[in-house]
């Protein structure tokens, strides 16, 4: 019974990890209009990226980043998603898997800071976004063991080619299995898959 009570207590501590994350990432944006209020190592890390791409899109990111603030005429886009394009009114505050750039003024920029170099549990645990059109999608590869913490409503993860296998948020929510890869499948943009890669 013991044994059984510290597996729970283990399950409760992944869950909060999560909410964490998020609420600290939150705090990072919020405290953006008083940039002395960040740690120094928050200020360390945060990038600005500026000048006139003559509107061609540039790849600035290949990791997940938080967009801290960017300036009418640019636009930017998810490396994962080709299709959307996020004008500066919209992108403050987003996170975004990459980060894609274009720009028509030499004054044009973007502030972001990448995630994995906030270092600690938000480092540790990645987070991934987007509809697949129906199609399952390679996000890790085999030779990487993936401890899954929360997958969203309406998308699907198993065992990268494991055919016959569709583990939806019913299945995986408070169980944190363990996939050799992922191969992941959604019907939603915005629902979240959170995991760790333990190799």
């Amino acid at each position: 019974m013991q044994k059984q009570s510290r597996f729970w207590i283990f399950k409760s501590k992944l869950s909060d990890i999560i909410a964490i994350r998020d609420e600290y990432i939150r705090d990072i944006y919020n405290n953006l209009k008083n940039i002395n209020s960040y740690e120094n190592n928050i200020k360390d890390r945060i990038r600005t990226f500026q000048g006139d791409t003559d509107q061609k899109w540039i790849k600035l990111e290949n990791r997940e980043v938080l967009i801290l603030q960017s300036n009418a005429g640019t636009k930017l886009k998810d490396n994962f998603d080709d299709e959307v394009e996020v004008s500066h009114v919209y992108a403050k505050g987003l996170i975004m898997r990459g980060l894609k750039f274009q720009s028509f003024k030499e004054n044009n920029f973007v502030k972001y800071i990448p995630l994995d170099e906030i270092g600690g549990f938000i480092s540790a645990i990645n987070i991934f976004r987007g509809e697949t059109g129906g199609y399952w999608k390679d996000l890790e590869s085999a030779n990487k063991s993936c401890l899954i913490l929360k997958l969203g409503d309406g998308c699907f993860i198993r065992s990268i080619g494991k055919i016959g296998e569709e583990l939806n948020s019913e299945n995986i929510n408070g169980e944190f299995i363990l996939l050799n890869g992922i191969d992941y499948k959604s019907n939603s943009e915005n629902e979240p898959l959170y995991y760790i890669t333990t190799v």
